[in-house]
């Protein structure tokens, strides 16, 4: 049960709020994680009564059977009569708690439960004040702040702030913080920890992460071990592909990550070199296995292995990182082209229908340019590490879709709408037509990165400003990480296999002569 109030009639707007919602119902859905089933977790946005909420997490805890989980965020505040806390709804005020929900009764429905587990999670000023409701001492430890006793059996109850102190819906920010720092725990995982997150560990991860910002302290009470329940998985713990180490001194190599959680049909390589003139330069290429295809996991590996040595001959012979490109692009087609005849018999090229095929993305990162080139619908994308500022994507898919729109012929909207819209128009493999690779040229004014990615990313962050707000602040610093966490938001929604993305950080343009 996720409750929010982010519209007000007398209190000030938490826009986050509405954020808040829709990310944890992607998190408490997503199979990868917690797996609920879409209807076994209602969400309420901007209640206008009491009894809308309490009628709804009634009917949730007569359906739980083993563990109910009850949200809430948005304004929290007490009354001069009373220390209980009251919840924020579209109608409530500081005065008058009569349009407010009185988490003593909220406490009594969760209580009503059947389910043995009952797991409240507060988000709002004063939260902590739920704790008396909940009753018991706190340990000493004063990190946790645990309870022994806490008014409901098997309970936990997480607050995002002390009894006398505010939460945090921090402008600009796209969650609240103690909430965004939840969900990035939940979406990132926590090293070092089992495969399955328990409450408790969740809770220490967000207590840490919150106080080394400075921010409010989390407090949380629990009963019966409850805290030891294993809440989701630890994304730390999947199987990545391959993850490539860096340098991270040099803040400039990139990191890149595939999701293997079975088949994957994806490849990539990354590496650095040094032009002729002694200035380094990052390469990054990604291939997407095109999944009708036969042997498209080998069309992939042979794409990208063959690009980057390629480009790495060219530019050391001096030649344009663009023109390196689009000689690295050719020539893995040609490699991906003759797959199809390598170490086969006439009758085995006769049963294949389907030959070898794949998407190629690829980057060549310098100083002060960067350039893209690509064939197919695997995406270059721009994000600046000042994020006030616009990201951007760099490539234009080769599909039916979008070139109807580019031709005029339909608007977004149709394209996107028509069946045939995904279909590729260019690819790599022997059944495709003559390939004409795009390459481009961009010189940036500023600091950030660049990711590339298939499909198996985009299709759950199409827009740049979806890729930015997944990808953490620090990823010119900490590549490998931001392209983790840029597939853990794809696992969160839905995503399966065939899921990858490569981060590259582009350096700081030289200082310009005086």
């Amino acid at each position: 049960m996720l409750i929010g109030t982010a519209s007000y009639e007398n209190m000030p707007d938490l826009p986050n709020v509405a954020n808040n919602l829709d990310a944890l119902r992607s998190i408490f859905t997503a199979p990868v994680l917690l797996g609920l089933a879409p209807e076994h977790c209602t969400v309420i946005l901007d209640p206008a009564e009491p009894h809308q909420v309490l009628r709804a997490v009634r009917a949730a805890a007569r359906e739980a059977e083993d563990t109910l989980i009850v949200y809430y965020a948005g304004h929290g505040h007490q009354t001069d009569d009373d220390f209980d806390l009251y919840l924020g709804l579209v109608g409530s005020d500081e005065v008058s708690p009569e349009r407010s929900l009185r988490y003593e009764l909220l406490r009594k429905a969760v209580r009503s439960t059947r389910a043995t587990r009952r797991v409240v999670i507060l988000d709002s000023c004063y939260s902590g004040l739920a704790m008396n409701a909940m009753g018991g001492s706190a340990t000493a430890d004063p990190a946790l702040d645990l309870a022994r006793q806490a008014g409901i059996e098997g309970a936990f109850l997480m607050c995002s702030a002390s009894r006398n102190r505010p939460s945090l819906a921090p402008p600009g920010e796209r969650y609240t913080a103690f909430t965004g720092e939840l969900i990035e725990v939940l979406t990132s995982g926590v090293t070092d920890e089992e495969e399955l997150l328990s409450l408790e560990a969740i809770f220490r991860q967000v207590h840490a992460r919150l106080t080394a910002k400075s921010r409010p302290r989390p407090r949380l009470q629990v009963l019966d071990n409850i805290g030891h329940l294993a809440l989701v998985r630890n994304l730390t713990r999947l199987a990545w592909g391959a993850p490539r180490e860096q340098d991270d001194r040099r803040g400039r190599s990139p990191g890149g990550v595939s999701a293997t959680q079975g088949r994957s049909d994806d490849a990539f390589m990354i590496s650095t070199a040094t032009l002729p003139s002694g200035s380094p330069a990052a390469i990054a290429f990604v291939c997407g296995g095109i999944q009708r295809a036969d042997r498209a996991r080998e069309a992939s590996l042979t794409a990208s292995r063959t690009a980057n040595a390629s480009i790495r001959r060219s530019l050391n012979r001096g030649v344009h990182p663009q023109q390196a490109l689009h000689e690295a692009i050719a020539d893995a087609s040609q490699s991906v082209r003759e797959l199809a005849h390598a170490s086969e018999s006439p009758m085995q090229q006769l049963q294949h229908s389907h030959p070898p095929s794949c998407t190629l993305v690829g980057a060549v990162v310098m100083s002060e340019i960067l350039c893209i080139g690509w064939v197919g619908d695997s995406r270059a994308y721009w994000v600046p590490v000042d994020r006030t500022t616009l990201s951007a994507r760099l490539t234009e898919d080769d599909t039916w879709g979008a070139e109807m729109v580019a031709n005029g012929r339909m608007s977004d909207a149709e394209a996107y709408a028509d069946e045939r819209s995904g279909t590729l128009t260019q690819w790599l493999g022997a059944d495709a037509h003559e390939v004409e690779p795009h390459t481009a040229t961009f010189k940036p004014d500023r600091p950030g990165v660049i990711i590339l990615c298939t499909s198996g990313l985009w299709r759950h962050a199409d827009e740049a400003e979806d890729i930015a707000a997944a990808l953490p602040l620090d990823s010119t610093d900490r590549p490998l990480h931001g392209a983790q966490t840029l597939l853990n938001h794809a696992l969160v929604r839905g995503g399966r296999d065939n899921i990858t993305a490569v981060v590259v950080p582009f350096p700081a343009p030289p200082a310009r002569g005086t």
